[in-house]
């Protein structure tokens, strides 16, 4: 937006920018859905049945899904960091924005090293009780969503009520899909691999409902920045600058 002084306002839509995130995430999950179909229905072995596996396969750490998952997560780590710096002191809410923001930030560094991963040995002691939690990471991460909850409790009922329901939606959403499919995931690969048609669905559907619980949460930041400082999401400020002479034109007006 053109300003009187000669500078120009690239501004932010919230409700734009969220459905644009989630148009991108449906198209990565229907080319992922193409590449199973490809190869695990019509059992096609070429070049371009491969590739959309390769790249879209969402069991995959390393896989465009993934990337874009850990890059939405860190939009919202942003957003958070910016709220933060900005919010008043007086609220008793800038501490919370704080532990979220690095939350946010860690599990954006998560989803591409694999942290989570590590956790795995505990799964061999886990498994022997149950398939379902052959995936040992789960339990470390539901008692942490656990401790978060409550930690944010408060936290929550500060906050305006349509950006609750939103972080409430998202976090539902976010945690529900990160864990119970998880749970679904590791019974399967422990009885059939975790190379089979069910189990990449399920993992296809896991990270497409992760993305849809970011990008909710990332508009209800948006919506929370804007009604809080209209100006503050998003205000990049470039002014017009005279460029310098060159050389022919400053030995014409000499002349």
């Amino acid at each position: 937006m053109p300003q009187n002084d000669g500078s120009h306002t690239l501004s932010v839509n919230p409700l734009t920018f969220s459905k644009r995130l989630l148009l991108i995430a449906v198209i990565l999950l229907l080319l992922n859905l193409c590449g199973i179909y490809l190869m695990k229905v019509l059992l096609f072995d070429n070049f371009v049945s491969n590739a959309l596996f390769f790249f879209f396969d969402a069991s995959r750490e390393a896989s465009i899904p993934t990337f874009f998952s850990s890059l939405i997560l860190f939009i919202s780590a942003v957003i958070q960091y910016v709220i933060y710096k900005t919010e008043p002191k007086g609220f008793g809410k800038k501490r919370y924005w704080l532990v979220l923001m690095i939350i946010f930030a860690w599990l954006s560094v998560d989803e591409t090293a694999s942290i989570h991963e590590q956790f795995g040995k505990m799964g061999k002691t886990f498994h022997q009780y149950s398939d379902y939690l052959y995936y040992g990471w789960i339990i470390p991460y539901i008692l942490f969503a656990i401790i978060a909850f409550f930690f944010f409790l408060r936290f929550l009922f500060k906050l305006p009520y349509p950006t609750r329901i939103l972080f409430i939606i998202s976090g539902f959403i976010y945690t529900g899909a990160a864990i119970c499919f998880e749970l679904f995931e590791g019974n399967i690969a422990i009885k059939y691999g975790s190379n089979t048609l069910n189990y990449l669905l399920l993992c296809a559907a896991e990270e497409f409902l992760e993305m849809a619980g970011v990008i909710i949460f990332i508009y209800a930041l948006l919506r929370y920045a804007a009604a809080t400082d209209p100006t503050l999401f998003l205000k990049i400020i470039s002014r017009n600058v005279q460029e310098p002479e060159t050389k022919t034109q400053a030995s014409n007006q000499l002349s």
